[in-house]
């Protein structure tokens, strides 16, 4: 049922119906309050225009901080133009654990939300957390909250616009209810029931929220849950003050295109590279990864066991493509010793260095020593190389154990949008996050910003016992089938994007070839298209662009020598109609047509347009990746 009530059904009676969870987002509306339901969350829920929370959810997270995912079924619906209400069971199964809810959710026109969760255990297992999470979004930073504590204490605190690594936020902690603004005249309060809850700021995972959550991180963890034993949970939401000043909607809403706006701020496309793993080339796979005219290509060498055999193999891939080596150097405790056997290594097959990325093994981020070692030794091999560290993972860990900056003259850390959540639409919200976050670490760090590796997916579990990522850590694990498809295509354009305008150093995306490659034989995955496009543009600039849906649609403007081209990226998994304002398009006659298209989806189009201006309107498929080079007057 979609969101328009009334209009939509033909009638104003209350409707039922008993069916499958939806594969869909279903539409939810009352009066002014609308949500859509997806993936089990309730989201975007907004009062008018205004959007007042990003997400409510249960979850249901393993001993090792695991997301145990649920099977919806039995929804029961009922929706008029005043109220929603939904209902729906949920069974989580993963090894030992077996947990059964129902998860109901109210919506009033008056403008309050119910949402209760209840659950039994049926078996005995060990969980970190079982209950809602409610998500903030990114754009409530700054707001000044009115905290209601469990114990009775009743205090202030904004949420903080710099990145915060604490967990919990500082004051943010022991919650039973908050308030906070929306908008002149009209606030949110929220109240929790069934747990304390407490704050974290999701934005060192590239989250673009803050999420409240219940199960204090100061309580023990992993806890046993009984067979037998319950969960219950509510939240309730209600919006006080004047609901009529905010900009109110008219259903059916009509379509309104996603405007692209060009700034005048410029950034330097970033050195691009792709990470090597264990595959072997063929010829043909050589040369199209040369037509990439990448900038480096990144190799990871554990220090501790036998690396010689990689870094041979990088070596040689490297010089096949005259490309230089971004090396990532995992040390152990032993780094005084690991540092001269690598530097015997390096002299003996003398691959080309252009940045070296210093981590140890057992420590979430570099240590100083393990720096100091590899300066010791290395830098004399490769003079111009540049020393990075941080992370080999998330940004939560350069937040929370600053590297020593002193010794480093780059800051890296990996990025990856599935930390908390997997579905399509959560990972296209990252994006909107990840210029965020590169500009808070550049200035924090003071210092150049790498991010090394991104990819679609963790590589590993670093918040669990042992936390260390393994050699061949992703060998036979099935990877996600999105990366082959034109979904990572348009997320990509949207990462590359959101990280140039957070300028970005240097960027190491996904791996070569292979199931995590941009390619594997003779088939070209819609990702090779991207960076294929970019390759004229190595050492050119990214002038700015703005969304008016950040979530809907992205432009990349590149700019080198005179020669002006965009991708144009959908999204959404629905068709998208895209207006670009103050593109300069003057004097172009066509959109470029390529010599070869990966997929129907990631496409150009080719007829000639009449008198492109400064306004242009363009329709975009489901994830579709759009070309477009005017032409040189």
């Amino acid at each position: 049922m979609g969101s328009e009530g009334a209009g939509e059904m033909g009638s104003l009676e209350p409707q039922t119906e008993k069916r499958d969870a939806p594969s869909e987002p279903l539409e939810l509306r009352a009066g002014q309050l609308s949500a859509s339901f997806e993936a089990g969350m309730l989201r975007y829920l907004r009062w008018g225009e205004l959007e007042v929370l990003r997400g409510v959810y249960p979850t249901v997270r393993d001993s090792h901080w695991g997301t145990v995912a649920a099977q919806w079924s039995q929804v029961s619906l009922e929706q008029d133009t005043e109220h929603f209400s939904l209902e729906l069971d949920a069974l989580y199964l993963q090894g030992d654990l077996d947990f059964r809810a129902s998860l109901s959710l109210e919506g009033r026109a008056e403008g309050t939300l119910r949402v209760s969760f209840a659950g039994e255990a049926h078996s005995s297992f060990f969980r970190n957390r079982i209950g809602l999470c409610l998500l903030y979004p990114m754009s409530a930073a700054g707001a000044n909250f009115r905290l209601h504590h469990t114990d009775g204490r009743v205090g202030s605190a904004p949420l903080p616009l710099e990145i915060v690594g604490a967990q919990p936020l500082p004051g943010f902690e022991n919650l039973k209810a908050l308030e906070h603004p929306l908008s002149p005249g009209l606030s949110a309060r929220v109240r929790l029931e069934g747990e304390e809850f407490e704050m974290e700021d999701q934005r060192n995972w590239t989250d673009a929220s803050f999420k409240l959550f219940g199960t204090p991180l100061s309580k023990p963890f992993p806890v046993r849950l009984e067979r037998g034993a319950r969960v219950e949970q509510r939240v309730t939401l209600e919006l006080l003050g004047s609901l009529e000043t905010v900009e109110l909607v008219s259903y059916p809403k009509p379509l309104a295109p996603t405007v692209l706006t060009m700034l005048e701020q410029t950034s330097p496309l970033p050195a691009l590279g792709l990470c090597l793993n264990a595959n072997l080339w063929s010829d043909l796979e050589r040369e199209r990864l040369r037509a990439l005219h990448l900038s480096h290509l990144r190799a990871e060498l554990f220090l501790a066991g036998d690396f010689q055999a990689t870094l041979e193999r990088a070596t040689q891939q490297a010089r096949s493509l005259d490309l230089p080596l971004e090396l990532a150097l995992v040390f152990s405790d032993r780094a005084e010793v690991e540092a001269q056997h690598l530097k015997r290594v390096l002299e003996r097959l003398k691959p080309p260095v252009v940045r070296w990325l210093v981590f140890h093994q057992d420590r979430h981020s570099t240590p100083a020593f393990v720096v100091q070692a590899a300066r010791a030794h290395l830098q004399d091999y490769a003079p111009h190389a540049l020393f990075g560290g941080g992370a080999n993972t998330d940004f939560i860990f350069v937040n929370q154990f600053p590297p020593p900056l002193e010794h480093l003259d780059l800051l890296s850390f990996a990025v990856n949008p599935q930390v908390h959540a997997f579905d399509d639409a959560s990972l296209m919200e990252t994006l909107e996050a990840q210029q965020t976050l590169l500009e808070h670490a550049r200035k924090v760090s003071g210092k150049p910003v790498g991010v090394s590796p991104v990819t679609l997916e963790p590589r590993w579990n670093p918040y669990t016992a042992p936390s260390r990522l393994q050699p061949g850590a992703l060998e036979g694990k099935t990877p996600d089938p999105r990366l082959h498809a034109a979904f990572a295509a348009a997320w990509t354009v949207g990462s590359l994007r959101a990280l140039a305008q957070g300028r970005a150093h240097t960027l190491s995306y996904f791996e070569t070839t292979g199931y995590r490659g941009v390619l594997e034989g003779e088939t070209l995955y819609p990702l090779y298209e991207v960076f294929r496009r970019l390759a004229a543009f190595r050492g050119g600039q990214v002038r700015h662009t703005r969304s008016s849906d950040p979530l809907g649609a992205v432009a990349l403007w590149l700019e080198h020598s005179g020669r002006r081209a965009a991708l144009l990226a959908n999204l959404s998994a629905k068709p998208n109609l895209v207006r670009l304002e103050g593109f300069r398009l003057s004097g172009a006659t066509a959109f470029s047509q390529p010599e070869s298209l990966v997929l129907s989806s990631l496409s150009v189009q080719a007829s000639p347009l009449e008198a492109l201006e400064e306004v242009l309107e363009l329709s975009l498929g489901p994830f579709e990746v759009l070309w477009l080079e005017p032409e040189t007057p």
